[in-house]
């Protein structure tokens, strides 16, 4: 039997990387490239990214490429007017230190040309072979080219680009077979909105070789990048009158490209330098529209498609090229597995290979589409929105929110399973390196929660009206409120300590002062569930267990201990010597419990700054564990406050709600439970459901594995014996070690032998 054979059409990143693969996986292959150049001179600059380095590094190509040119370091980002809006001077070292390497832009025709010199066997790569025609037939596929030459294969890829020849003979195939079949549609494939300048020019005077800068505009706007040679990479990108897609896509003419360069030449793209003094530098420019797109099916029969011919990602995000590689990479893996290892090389075993490799990349792929196109209509100021965003929260973001959001985009990069894997590695693990597997979670899991909480508010409202019985002693009033306070203290902990993580700096969870506040006039019996509702819908992004940063700020994180103290010693010490209970102290002290621990975390900056990092503290804090010490320590020590406070407030025995009053008289009409009793028992049970639901969830994924049911009845058997509150906080604690656990470097999951040799 002939051994399996790949044909590989376009000699672009894309199939010159897939090329690299197959060779190192001992798969046959043969690249046809139309050019007479393996390396044209065609397109600009290339981004590569952490997502893409980490393949490269594995093929052994990366080196080469981060020996040619200098790496971003600094991120200069400018409004519209060319005033600086955010200055990210720190951006390398973020990049390096999180992920592993550093952005480089460097042109295109050097990746391709690298990727050609790292092959075994250059003979392979074909050029003046343009491809015209496709046949197949369940044996095998044939392709033949302009020139007349005819190659047999099993497997056609088309790496051709978005028009991409390729695709539409699977069209015309897959019609003949079908007829009125519509799988890879020419005239809809793509969407333009947009079009772009691509350019380089020589550096204006005084630019380092590691700086980017952006600017903002309405309508369009810039992207800079210094290259090797003292040259510039830059992209105009600019929108265009009307959303078109197919034959419908605009062909611009030299008028339109000097109509752009008149619109933009006084844009101030930086301090000190605007887009004209660039344009008159330079060395090449083309005018392109830029297509965005993904098709629903990449593969028919022995055909599948690859890059630009399948996803097409609006270039200003430096996405695009990587994300083909990471894509060449799913299918050299399924290719391998099915081939090599199993050897399965029939139509069906190959048709299962090329179905797993469009279910692995096509939820990815449409993401970074989508977040591309996302990027550009912010940068472009589209809306009153975006321009609000882009010009006023995005300006406070820093460094910390965007390596959150840059962490989404590189953690589920795909290795080369049957290689080794590089050692170079940043703070944060790819996510199949650790243990921790996040899958976004049902919305119908809030609704079910927020329907329990609502339902225990809807029982229990009507007796938090009434008065307390008569017989209700004094003492067991004022116990009743305290133990109520100390469920509350144990909420706004958590709150607060929410609030200061990174996934929530924007968003209505972002700070804990408006619940406190809010409950002063309507009381935590309501607040608290609309917390919890709100905690369990934003968590349920696959993204907040992984790869965002559980880690809050060390500052914040040894300020603890030190705001609760300032803030409830006190009240808890008036409490005790006043005949009648301090609501007002007390919703007091729980509404600026946040700004205490901001004060608190200011002054823990200025007695240790070097230790603290200075607030943010750079990669090694934000992916790191250092939070996690202070906060188990602060953890113990309010379940042991909240304990000794109950005993002295009472010392009957069993300080739990949910031991001293009958439920089942609770929730009926001849309940003795009224007034503050009430609200109590409802923060008590909310407390408990809330418990429940973080017990499974950590569970669900696989940030603790230990036994549901144990944990449940572990935690359970505390709450009703001492109080919900306390073992709300022994689970919290316990949580963000177990979570942090799940987060650390491990050898992949599914490692092959040389992996982990």
């Amino acid at each position: 039997m002939a051994p399996f054979k790949v044909i590989i059409v376009g000699g672009s990143i894309a199939g010159l990387a897939l090329a690299n693969m197959l060779e190192q996986y001992d798969i046959d292959f043969v690249v046809l490239e139309k050019h007479a150049l393996v390396a044209p001179q065609l397109g600009a600059g290339f981004a590569i990214q952490p997502n893409g380095a980490r393949i490269l590094d594995q093929l052994g190509c990366y080196q080469a490429l981060e020996d040619a040119n200098e790496p971003v370091n600094s991120l200069l980002m400018s409004d519209r007017y060319g005033g600086p809006a955010v200055d990210l001077a720190e951006f390398g070292r973020w990049f390096q230190e999180s992920f592993g390497s550093k952005m480089r832009f460097m042109d295109r025709r050097k990746v391709i040309e690298t990727l050609f010199e790292n092959l075994r066997d250059r003979s392979k790569v074909k050029t003046s072979h343009g491809v015209v025609k496709v046949f197949y037939h369940s044996e095998g596929v044939e392709v033949e080219t302009a020139g007349g030459s005819l190659f047999h294969g099993d497997l056609v890829v088309g790496a051709d680009g978005v028009h991409s020849r390729v695709r539409q003979e699977m069209q015309r195939i897959a019609a003949e077979n079908s007829p009125g079949t519509d799988l890879f549609p020419e005239a809809h494939a793509f969407t333009c909105d947009y079009g772009g300048l691509f350019g380089i020019s020589k550096a204006p005077e005084g630019l380092r070789p590691d700086q980017a800068f952006k600017r903002f505009g309405e309508g369009h706007n810039h992207l800079c990048a210094a290259g090797p040679d003292n040259t510039l990479y830059w992209f105009l990108p600019f929108k265009n009158e009307e959303k078109t897609q197919g034959k419908a896509i605009p062909r611009y003419t030299e008028d339109d490209l000097n109509r752009i360069v008149a619109l933009a030449r006084d844009d101030m793209v930086r301090p000190g330098l605007n887009f004209g003094d660039i344009y008159d530098r330079r060395i090449r420019v083309s005018i392109v529209p830029i297509e965005e797109g993904i098709l629903k099916h990449s593969f028919y029969k022995r055909m599948v498609l690859l890059g630009d011919s399948w996803h097409k990602v609006n270039p200003l995000g430096g996405l695009g090229g990587n994300t083909a590689i990471q894509s060449a990479a799913v299918l050299a893996n399924e290719l391998k597995d099915t081939i090599v290892e199993d050897g399965n090389t029939n139509e069906a075993g190959l048709e299962t290979a090329l179905r797993n490799y469009q279910q692995a990349r096509l939820s990815l792929s449409s993401k970074v589409v989508d977040m591309s196109h996302g990027i550009q209509k912010m940068e472009a100021l589209e809306t009153r929105v975006t321009k609000f965003i882009q010009l006023n929260l995005i300006k406070k973001a820093g460094m910390e929110v965007m390596a959150d959001a840059l962490s989404k985009m590189f953690a589920e990069t795909p290795r080369l399973k049957h290689l080794p894997l590089p050692s170079r590695g940043g703070f944060m693990p790819f996510s199949d390196e650790v243990r921790v597997k996040p899958k976004r979670r049902s919305g119908i899991v809030t609704m079910l929660f927020a329907l329990l909480l609502a339902t225990f508010l809807f029982f229990l409202y009507p007796h938090m009206q009434q008065a307390a019985p008569t017989s209700t002693s004094e003492k067991r009033a004022k116990f009743v409120q305290l133990y109520y306070n100390l469920s509350v203290t144990v909420i706004t902990v958590i709150i607060s300590i929410e609030s200061y993580r990174t996934c929530f700096s924007i968003g209505p969870l972002r700070s804990a002062l408006p619940f406190g506040i809010a409950a002063m006039f309507v009381g935590w019996e309501f607040v608290a569930p609309l917390y919890m509702a709100l905690f369990v819908f934003f968590t349920g992004i696959k993204s907040y267990y992984y790869p965002s940063p559980r880690a809050i700020d060390l500052a914040t994180a040894r300020s603890l201990q030190l705001a609760c103290l300032v803030n409830y010693l006190p009240v808890i010490a008036y409490t005790f010597a006043c005949s009648t209970f301090p609501s007002f102290q007390w919703a007091l002290s729980h509404a600026t419990l946040p700004l205490t621990i901001q004060l608190a975390r200011k002054g823990v900056l200025w007695w240790e700054p070097t230790s603290c990092g200075g607030g943010g503290g750079g990669p090694a804090l934000l992916w790191g564990d250092r939070d996690l010490k202070p906060i188990s320590i602060f953890f113990s020590l309010l379940q042991l406050s909240l304990l000794l406070v109950s005993f002295f407030g009472d010392s009957t025995k069993g300080i739990s709600m949910l031991r001293f009053i009958d439920l089942r008289s609770a929730f009926s009409s001849g309940n003795p439970c009224g007034g503050d009793d009430a609200k109590a028992l409802l923060l008590d049970l909310m407390l408990m459901a809330f418990m429940w639901f973080i017990i499974w969830d950590i569970r669900r994924v696989n940030a603790n594995s230990e036994n549901l049911g144990s944990m449940m009845l572990f935690y359970t058997a505390m709450g009703l014996a001492l109080a919900p509150s306390v073992a709300v906080a022994r689970l919290w604690a316990s949580r963000e070690t177990e979570w942090e656990a799940s987060r650390k470097r491990q050898s992949p999951i599914d490692a092959g032998p040389d992996e982990k040799a």
